[in-house]
């Protein structure tokens, strides 16, 4: 496959806009070498929107191909700094467009977008305690969601968007709570002594894994969203956490430690063909998060000293570092 494209303008009409004059754009995907026309598009973009012009048309060309989901418009938003001053950002998922998202001087962590990418939550010391947040990502206000006493922690947006599963302490041990986007609480999943933290939902909602030490050592388990049926689904790792599942449903990522470095590990949801990604030479990796197309991840890793996000083919098994600075990148989430 090739693709080629022209372009021509601007259009007369366009000066009546009193901005930057629209070009035409046309681009093709052609057949390699007997030419064949295989898809069209045509664009009229104003000169900042060109480059998101191209990667529309990546994404139709990649779906025309593979019948899959292109990424070449999706973001990733992640916690940048350092002590108790970490903002978010996000940053498109080639590493160009870097947006800083919040300036309150205080701790930012854990983001997740919601499916439809109009809010995201996040753990926030904000007002002085340790709260759940969602900063509306058209405009960049930000309101509270829930802020109990403990640990308010590690929010999951449920597939539709219409619940939060999350970790709170409310003075004990952490539990799974479902929660409102508006912060009331649903329903709380776990009763345990032990500490029970990091949830997601799986792609249907009607499962959630997490990671819970009632064995004495961190392990990931699954229940469903009454919170019955629990199961266990890890037992190699002697501190397992930060599991989420492939867009699909059959894989799930993880964070494993092992001899004091942790590395992301990818299986089926089932708990069968663990498959450890990185090695020793990556030094930490943490916070692994899925792409739509389920097939790339990016986590973060101190491999250069500082923590930096990283795009993980699982099918090539291949990289490419996202973010680049001196300040540490972590808790990297996928839009959508």
């Amino acid at each position: 496959f090739t693709i080629e494209g022209t372009v021509e303008g601007p259009l007369r009409d366009a000066t009546q806009t009193g901005r930057d004059e629209p070009v035409t754009v046309s681009l093709n995907l052609l057949t390699c070498p007997e030419r064949q026309l295989l898809l069209n598009k045509r664009y009229r973009p104003l000169p900042e929107q060109l480059r998101t012009t191209a990667h529309h048309f990546a994404n139709e060309a990649l779906h025309w191909m593979t019948g899959e989901p292109g990424i070449a418009l999706t973001r990733i938003v992640f916690s940048r700094g350092t002590g108790d001053r970490r903002d978010l950002y996000a940053v498109d998922y080639d590493g160009e467009g870097l947006l800083r998202l919040t300036a309150n001087r205080t701790l930012n962590l854990c983001p997740d977008w919601s499916p439809d990418g109009s809010e995201i939550a996040f753990t926030s010391y904000r007002d002085g305690l340790m709260g759940l947040y969602s900063l509306d990502t058209s405009n960049g206000n930000v309101r509270e969601i829930i802020a109990l006493e403990g640990l308010n922690y590690g929010a999951n947006w449920h597939p539709d968007g219409h619940e939060i599963v999350l970790a709170l302490s409310r003075g004990g041990n952490p539990e799974i709570y479902r929660i409102t986007p508006q912060g009331e609480i649903v329903k709380r999943l776990t009763v345990s002594k032990s500490i029970e933290i990091a949830p997601s939902w799986a792609p249907g909602g009607r499962d959630i894994v997490f990671s819970s030490d009632r064995t004495g050592t961190p392990q990931l388990y699954i229940i469903d969203s009454d919170g019955a049926g629990r199961r266990r689904l890890t037992f190699e790792g002697r501190y397992n956490e930060s599991a989420v599942w492939s867009p699909d449903g059959s894989q799930i990522a993880y964070a494993t430690r092992e001899d004091n470095i942790t590395q992301i590990v990818v299986m089926k949801s089932t708990g069968e063909d663990r498959r450890v990604l990185t090695n020793l030479s990556w030094r930490n990796c943490e916070d692994p998060s899925w792409a739509p197309d389920g097939r790339h991840l990016v986590f973060a890793s101190d491999k250069t000293g500082v923590f930096k996000l990283y795009v993980y083919d699982v099918v090539e098994n291949t990289t490419r570092q996202l973010t680049f600075g001196t300040d540490p990148d972590i808790t990297p989430a996928w839009s959508r």
